[in-house]
């Protein structure tokens, strides 16, 4: 698990404070990939898959802005989730359909999950 950390570390020293991120690219980005599995607000209120937490409780919990700029190296996202320029930990077989999202994108996601009421 140490490597993930390490990735981890590298990927937030690279991009220390990219600003507020365009909330409806975040928008589209989330309701593209995300809502498959995510409920992420009015768009999929009853969607989702039931085992995995919606986007207003990850952003609920102490470190959920954390985990919205991480997640691509959380599990189960790096099976299928890659970002240009940081090193996927995995060589699993994508079991869903991979996406690439910029660091751009994460932090636009997180400007659209920063709305949610």
């Amino acid at each position: 698990m140490n490597h993930i950390h390490i990735i981890l570390l590298g990927f937030l020293m690279a991009f220390p404070a990219l600003g507020a991120g365009n909330l409806e690219n975040g928008q589209k980005l989330a309701e593209t990939h995300c809502a498959r599995c995510h409920v992420i607000g009015e768009y999929n209120k009853f969607g989702g898959i039931g085992s995995t937490p919606s986007f207003r409780s990850l952003r609920g919990t102490p470190n959920g802005i954390e985990r919205f700029r991480t997640f691509f190296a959380r599990r189960p996202h790096p099976a299928f989730v890659s970002v240009p320029n940081v090193p996927r930990w995995t060589n699993l077989l994508p079991y869903a359909t991979p996406f690439e999202v910029s660091v751009e994108g994460i932090e636009d996601i997180i400007a659209f999950v920063q709305t949610l009421k």
